[in-house]
C-alpha cells in the first residue's frame, strides 16, 4: 500500500495468514496465562481475615478481579474476530483471484 491512501490496497496472502494466526495464537497463550495467574491467586484464599478492614479489601479484590476477567474476556474476544477477519480476508482475496485468472483464460479463449 501506498504511504497516502488512494482508495486501493495490495493483500499478501503470507502476511494475511501470518497476522491472523498470529492473534490467534496471541489469544491463546493471553488465555492460558490468565487462567494459570487465576488458579495461582486462587490457591491462596483465603487472603482476608474475618475483621471489617480485611473485608473491605476482600471485597475491592474480588470486584477488581471481577472487573479484569471481563475486560481481558472482552480483549480476547476482539482479538479472535480481528483475527478471524484477517483469515477471512485473504480467503476472500485468494478466492477473488482465482475468479480473474478464470475470467481472463475466458477471455482470451474467446
Amino acid at each position: 500500500m501506498s504511504s497516502r491512501f488512494d482508495g486501493e490496497m495490495e493483500l499478501h496472502a503470507g502476511s494475511l495468514q501470518f497476522s491472523g494466526s498470529g492473534l490467534h495464537t496471541a489469544m491463546k497463550e493471553l488465555t492460558d496465562h490468565w487462567v494459570t495467574l487465576g488458579n495461582a491467586l486462587d490457591a491462596l484464599e483465603p487472603m482476608v481475615g474475618e475483621d471489617l478492614i480485611s473485608q473491605l479489601i476482600g471485597a475491592s479484590y474480588k470486584g477488581i478481579r471481577e472487573a479484569a476477567d471481563e475486560t481481558l474476556g472482552s480483549v480476547m474476544s476482539g482479538l479472535q474476530s480481528y483475527g478471524t477477519g484477517v483469515l477471512q480476508m485473504d480467503v476472500n482475496r485468494s478466492s477473488a483471484e482465482q475468479r480473474s485468472i478464470f475470467d481472463l483464460g475466458r477471455e482470451t479463449s474467446a
